[in-house]
């Protein structure tokens, strides 16, 4: 009889929860991929997988549907070995390219099939950190499709006169589905210290959707290492998480590079030099314990998009080209990004200090437009702003820093009624005190790496529960250029006290 599928329990997994099925599991991806069979868990079955450093290799779809998975972490053999690795068949090669320009549309030259491009100049730097995790930035990186007709489908970000990495990563016409699995982390009793683990699920291969996964944390004890993910997406394309479930991790304190504590956290999902990433309904609870770190982080990525998830946090570290976020909801630590292109969040709902946070400790930077609309925004506390930026003009980051060259906000509620009757509350403001230096007579322009503020700002619509009439920048004195604002038909209300 012709095989349909692969099963674990025919390579000797138990599936009881107690003795390791690592190696079975692994051997039955190899079988699969090999003969190009499906994956399909045991319902019922508990598949307990220790630390030993075993990475089982996905290449076909995989139906974990009510099977239970334990991952054991707290005596890793190898915490930067990911448990299950989805790959391509396509195998990855150079690129004998010597330079690329900014916005270049077209390779100059063919190629066998669609791919995702890496690219990378080690001799330059961008992203240098400041503040209590500072560093010496990272090379200058970027990454984006290309047609085989030669075409680039994302913005090129950067020049780069020279290259000395150019790395094609074949895009599968097919795509492959994970569906279904629950996922139980042993957490690590490790130092806090910041020795990230990578004992989760990575996705390498483009055209991959994941489907109703689930996953959540045990045994979380006094001491633990950050986790860099448990679903990871790096150098790929066009990869949609569906319907699953996500769960934060405790938050531990340790000592930055800056010689002061600073808090250490983990991301359930992580997302690295990857393009047209998209999130689907996805979950998790406790969006408001400040116990937990926030959900999503992203570095290098190109067209990210987010559909319906309810998140404690979003957050782009080393820069995204073009992300949108609509109908979410999103808890304590909100919005955080820094990037280019277009920056789009509508009809969702924020809790935090800012609805948007440009992050400050990479200069509080995006080189293009910003659009907010139809949102509800709960400002964590008075001195609170639709716009965090923080960039006092001494830091070299690698790059201009600017604000959003236009800012758009429509129809926004600000649900501000529990700072109505705190003494000195004035409202809120689109602009915080970027720089608090700057005052009449300094207005801040000669700094040696000047801070370049919006152009131009589109306001209407906007609405107070405190009866406070929202204002256009907590310093009257900063923006010094800002000359371009507009007020739409809708106006500025308020819409009662609680």
């Amino acid at each position: 009889m012709e095989e349909t599928f692969v099963t674990y329990e025919a390579f000797g997994a138990v599936g009881d929860g107690k003795q390791d099925d690592s190696r079975a599991i692994q051997k039955a991806h190899a079988y699969a991929n090999e003969h190009r069979l499906p994956v399909r868990g045991k319902e019922g079955a508990v598949y307990y997988m220790g630390g030993r450093t075993l990475t089982a290799e996905i290449q076909t779809d995989t139906d974990w549907s009510g099977a239970t998975f334990i991952l054991d972490d707290r005596e890793a053999e190898n915490v930067k070995k990911p448990v299950f690795l989805v790959t391509s068949r396509l195998q990855a090669y150079d690129l004998d390219i010597s330079s690329f320009q900014k916005d270049q549309k077209q390779l100059g030259r063919t190629l066998p099939t669609d791919c995702f491009v890496t690219i990378e100049d080690v001799n330059h730097r961008k992203y240098i950190r400041f503040g209590l995790n500072v560093d010496n930035g990272t090379e200058q990186t970027d990454c984006f499709v290309v047609r085989k007709d030669g075409t680039i489908e994302n913005p090129i970000i950067w020049d780069f006169p020279e290259v000395t990495s150019c790395v094609a990563h074949p895009v599968d016409e097919e795509p492959l589905t994970l569906t279904g699995g629950t996922f139980v982390t042993i957490a690590n009793q490790a130092e806090r210290v910041y020795n990230y683990y990578w004992r989760n699920i990575e996705i390498r291969r483009s055209n991959t959707q994941v489907v109703n996964l689930s996953h959540t944390n045990t045994e979380e004890g006094e001491s633990g290492s950050p986790y860099r993910g448990f679903l990871r997406i790096a150098d790929c394309a066009y990869v949609t998480v569906k319907d699953s479930y996500f769960t934060g991790h405790k938050i531990y304190e340790t000592i930055g590079r800056a010689g002061l504590p600073v808090p250490m956290g983990s991301y359930d999902i992580d997302v690295y030099r990857s393009s047209d990433v998209a999130f689907y309904r996805c979950r998790q609870d406790g969006i408001m314990d400040r116990t937990r770190w926030g959900l999503i982080g992203t570095n290098f990525c190109k067209n990210l998009y987010l559909e319906s998830c309810t998140f404690s946090r979003f957050d782009a570290h080393m820069g995204v080209t073009n992300a949108h976020l609509k109908n979410c909801r999103l808890g304590w630590q909100c919005l955080n990004a820094i990037g280019h292109g277009t920056f789009i969040v509508e009809d969702t709902e924020a809790y935090g200090r800012a609805l948007v946070n440009l992050r400050e400790d990479y200069g509080s930077t995006w080189d293009g437009d910003m659009v907010i609309r139809n949102c509800i925004w709960h400002p964590a506390e008075p001195a609170a702003s639709v716009l965090w930026t923080s960039n006092g003009g001494h830091h070299d980051f690698g790059y201009v820093c600017r604000m959003p060259r236009k800012l758009t906000v429509e129809n926004l509620k600000i649900m501000d009624g529990a700072f109505a009757e705190k003494e000195g509350y004035e409202g809120p403001t689109i602009f915080n005190n970027y720089d608090k230096e700057i005052h009449e007579s300094d207005p801040g322009l000669d700094r040696e790496y000047p801070y370049v503020t919006a152009k131009e700002v589109h306001l209407s619509g906007i609405i107070t529960e405190s009866g406070k009439e929202i204002r256009l920048k907590e310093n009257p004195y900063s923006m010094p250029g800002l000359c371009n604002v507009y007020l739409g038909s809708a106006g500025i209300n308020s819409i009662g006290r609680r």
